[in-house]
């Protein structure tokens, strides 16, 4: 797919609900997933015996109903990982020179109150890169600087609207106002610590011209916006 085809399909969302399911139902084919898993493998084995970068999901649970997001419709146990699991899967990182740890997966990291243990012991076995995405609602300065002080260098927040109207329609149960204040009271103690904050934006149509208020209402509070 050419740039020019896929920029046309991102900006269209009637082409990519068709490309939605055009996806799915080559996902019901056998075929398919064969060919698409041979692909992933081929791609895999060249990575080496360990990837890079990891991220483990201590927890699956989340405290949003996100319009765009297909964890209401998960069919996995909505549990916490077992923390010996957790525990040695960090270990195991270690040992093999992970680059870099993040601690997120499908779920919303920030409601497992093990988090910050889990990011000590990544940094005590000398994983130097440690990194959560989160939705920020939960991010208030108190958690921030447990988690910063116990080895988090990254924290990434995802977030759909710069607007209370397009973020709300989008983020199910969370207030705009809330997270634009963790979003600010964050920049405090970004500035203390070597911590990298940034947020990270899907395209929407109800987002396309929103770039300049989002770098208006938080460009100096973060060191990235992505979309």
């Amino acid at each position: 797919m050419n740039d020019s085809l896929r920029e046309r399909i991102r900006h269209n969302s009637f082409a990519r609900m068709w490309l939605y399911r055009f996806l799915k139902t080559c996902d019901s084919i056998s075929l398919y997933r064969d060919l698409y898993g041979s692909r992933i493998k081929s791609k895999t084995n060249d990575l080496g015996q360990f990837p890079a970068e990891l991220s483990i999901e201590t927890i699956n649970l989340c405290n949003a109903r996100c319009t765009i997001c297909a964890h209401p419709d998960m069919r996995r146990k909505k549990s916490l990982m077992d923390t010996s699991l957790a525990n040695g899967l960090i270990e195991q990182a270690a040992q093999s020179k992970l680059q870099k740890l993040f601690l997120s997966g499908f779920g919303e990291p920030l409601l497992d109150k093990r988090l910050p243990e889990f990011v000590a012991l990544a940094k005590s076995r000398g994983i130097n890169d440690i990194g959560i995405v989160t939705n920020g609602y939960l991010l208030t300065p108190d958690i921030a600087g447990i988690l910063i002080e116990s080895g988090l260098t990254e924290i990434v927040i995802s977030i759909d609207g710069f607007t209370a109207e397009s973020y709300e329609k989008i983020r199910l149960g969370l207030k705009f106002d809330r997270l634009v204040k963790n979003i600010q009271q964050l920049s405090s103690l970004k500035n203390r610590s070597k911590v990298r904050v940034r947020l990270s934006c899907v395209d929407l149509v109800t987002n396309l011209n929103q770039k300049k208020i989002a770098h208006r209402l938080f460009g100096r509070y973060v060191d990235g916006i992505d979309f």
